[in-house]
């Protein structure tokens, strides 16, 4: 199935009413796309983002400047925003690594006259799109065959975060905590913390910090026990 952008899930009314808003005001930048999340979506304790919601809230969005999303912490960021907060080059790695973009499917389920649509939400790495019927009944029913396909498929501009982004926070963290401890005159930049590391581990066994500045090691060594006789205790 081929994919779409969060247009094509709206009505007719709704996407004239949108595009008749982009050329007058243009595309909501970060401040503006921040407050509505959080009104709209990370109220009380609610960190989940409801599909429907984000369908509207993506056709706002800079297809040039996607978002990313941390739920979790409700923390809400442009690509330049991670860029000034946080050590991504220096770690070797991209915004889009650490966070999953995200699909929107519609599902249409037909029960005699009634029809009923449903939207969910993905990462867009994920090998299945599964409505929530066929999800439940999977868990009950042993065997199940997926009844329903997703109808339409959109890729949006939203990025939410995953397991790698906590790692890397927690690796941030340590990384900030260690430079500290680097005997360099005027403060290890984030770069000399992340290449002390390995010699900084290997340290541990041949004797404190010094491998960190001059490669050598420390003159101090356990202090060698002596053994007059076998019957002697070592002193």
């Amino acid at each position: 199935m081929s994919k779409t952008n969060c247009f094509a899930l709206l009505t007719r009314s709704q996407r004239d009413q949108i595009e008749k808003e982009l050329q007058e005001y243009g595309f909501m930048n970060i401040k503006n796309i921040k407050d509505l999340i959080e009104k709209n979506q990370f109220k009380n304790k609610i960190t989940f983002l409801d599909p429907e919601f984000c369908i509207t809230l993506d056709c706002y969005i800079d297809p040039e400047n996607p978002i990313f999303i941390d739920s979790n912490k409700k923390q809400i960021y442009s690509k330049s925003d991670l860029f000034e907060k946080f050590p991504f080059e220096e770690f070797a790695t991209t915004p889009e690594k650490m966070f999953r973009r995200q699909e929107i499917g519609l599902f249409i389920k037909k029960s005699g006259h009634q029809v009923q649509y449903e939207y969910l939400m993905r990462d867009q790495s994920d090998e299945d799109f599964v409505s929530l019927d066929d999800d439940i009944k999977r868990i009950i029913r042993k065997g199940h065959t997926n009844q329903l396909q997703a109808t339409k498929i959109a890729i949006t501009n939203i990025y939410l975060a995953n397991e790698e982004w906590e790692e890397f926070c927690l690796m941030k963290k340590f990384i900030g905590g260690f430079r500290k401890f680097i005997p360099i005159e005027g403060g290890a930049t984030i770069r000399q913390a992340i290449e002390a590391v390995p010699f900084f581990l290997a340290s541990q066994t041949k004797g404190g910090m010094a491998l960190l500045t001059d490669g050598s090691e420390s003159k101090s060594e356990p202090r060698k026990r002596k053994r007059k006789s076998k019957k002697d205790k070592y002193v």
